[in-house]
Parts: C-alpha cells; structure tokens; sequence
C-alpha cells in the first residue's frame, strides 16, 4: 500500500501516515484529553501499522530515532477518521 493519509482520533490528535516515504507525523489535539507526547509535531519513521480502522485504535510501530531505543509502539483513542491526502508528493 502507498500514498499519504491523515488519521483524526476521538483525542482530537491527528496523523500523518505517508506510507510511501514510510513516515508520521502526530499533529496534537486542542481537546484536555489530547496528551503531549514525544516527537508530536516531528517527523518519525513508521516500521508498519498494525491496525488502523475506523471505531478502533490505531495501533503503529514507529522509531522515534532515540539512542538505545530500537523502536516503539504506539496505541492511539479510537479512529474517527481516515482521508486520503491527494497532494501528498
């Protein structure tokens, strides 16, 4: 699979799934629940995305390109959304 998606979830957070260059990006919500985490806003490097659909949590394996840290998973709220990214290049 390839092209590039935004990911809204019922955090209010929103990812970017470029699954041609094989990257993310977490986009941090407005909502209370929205939580900080690390690399928001930061280009990671996504190893595969385990689950992702609408009415679940999406679950992802990323490397956060941390010393010592090989890799991390990454469990969100539910999935509200998924909208293909026409201009992604």
């Amino acid at each position: 699979m390839s092209g590039a998606y935004r990911v809204r979830t019922t955090s209010g957070a929103s990812y970017v799934l470029d699954l041609t260059r094989r990257t993310m990006i977490r986009e941090r919500g407005l909502t209370d629940f929205s939580a900080k985490l690390r690399r928001d806003g930061d280009e990671a490097i996504l190893l595969q995305v385990i689950q992702c659909q609408l009415g679940a949590a999406m679950v992802l394996l990323i490397d956060l390109s941390w010393p010592a840290v090989m890799n991390t998973t990454r469990v969100t709220t539910d999935v509200l959304s998924i909208t293909e990214i026409e201009d992604a290049a």
